[in-house]
């Protein structure tokens, strides 16, 4: 047994994080996954919500998060901002995989923790490059303000705030703490409803009658998932976190967690009304169609 325990302790070792690592990660997948996704693919799949529903604009309107005023967008940004939503929302699905294995864990396991690190950088790398081509649109002084208002460039900055400012700290010295797990899984739950599910609820007129099925999957998913997420598991995890790192006197990681979390807590809560509100009003729909 004693051969077998020392391969397993050695192995262990060698999937510790080092600060060296965790960049470079951060780095490469910047470079190589979300500068070509974002960049590489937003162009054709804006064309193909352009092309496959004409309904997108009025759906855009329908279902615009409080605040947000995403009706008044010029087509051309509204198209960019869902095409960009699915992509990003698209990472969050491979994030959410990632997860799964130490989110289910009876004991932590090397490799599962090592799993959660990977998603979390990921979704650090696309947020930046998020929060990058807001800051790039906003940039054109005559059409920037009104490609990317103020209210969208702050919300998509709070989308990934928290992960992008503690993934790095998080991983190097707490990526087994259940309450970081749950955390990351949480952050990638939530954006890929956010994300991925709004822009495609976009695309369906809910006057007609055999899209009703599809947005009430979806409107319903989302709903589950802001009840649960954005609101219970995401408060636990971070006052559970906030907790920890006030116990061990890590000043730092409280400082830019709660700066972090002064951007995350009102974009979940603009989540929460907005899928709530979809929610309540497809519930009345289906009595009108009902009647």
């Amino acid at each position: 047994c004693r051969p077998a325990l020392d391969c397993e302790m050695d192995a262990d070792a060698e999937l510790q994080p080092t600060l060296l690592g965790q960049i470079a990660e951060l780095t490469l997948l910047t470079l190589f996954v979300a500068v070509p996704l974002l960049l590489g693919c937003r162009k054709s799949v804006a064309s193909w919500l352009k092309e496959s529903s004409p309904f997108y604009l009025e759906g855009i309107q329908r279902d615009s998060p409080p605040g947000l005023s995403l009706a008044k967008l010029p087509h051309t940004a509204a198209y960019d901002l869902g095409a960009t939503g699915i992509l990003v929302g698209s990472q969050h699905l491979v994030g959410i995989f990632l997860c799964l294995p130490e989110v289910t864990r009876k004991v932590s396991k090397s490799w599962s923790a090592a799993l959660i690190r990977h998603a979390a950088l990921l979704g650090a790398a696309v947020g930046l490059v998020h929060v990058a081509l807001a800051l790039y649109s906003r940039k054109d002084a005559e059409n920037g303000p009104k490609n990317m208002p103020l209210a969208v460039m702050v919300f998509i900055a709070g989308l990934h705030s928290l992960s992008i400012v503690t993934c790095i700290p998080m991983n190097l010295h707490y990526s087994t703490e259940y309450a970081y797990v749950l955390n990351v899984f949480g952050f990638h739950l939530s954006g890929f409803a956010a994300n991925f599910l709004s822009p495609l609820a976009w695309t369906y007129d809910d006057s007609y009658l055999p899209s009703l099925p599809f947005l009430w999957l979806i409107s319903s998913f989302d709903v589950v998932i802001a009840a649960l997420v954005r609101g219970p598991l995401l408060l636990w995890s971070i006052v559970m976190l906030k907790r920890l790192w006030y116990l061990e006197g890590a000043w730092l990681m409280l400082l830019s967690g709660t700066l972090g979390t002064a951007l995350t807590l009102p974009v979940t809560g603009i989540l929460l009304m907005a899928s709530l509100s979809r929610f309540r009003s497809l519930l009345g729909r289906a009595q009108i169609k009902d009647d």
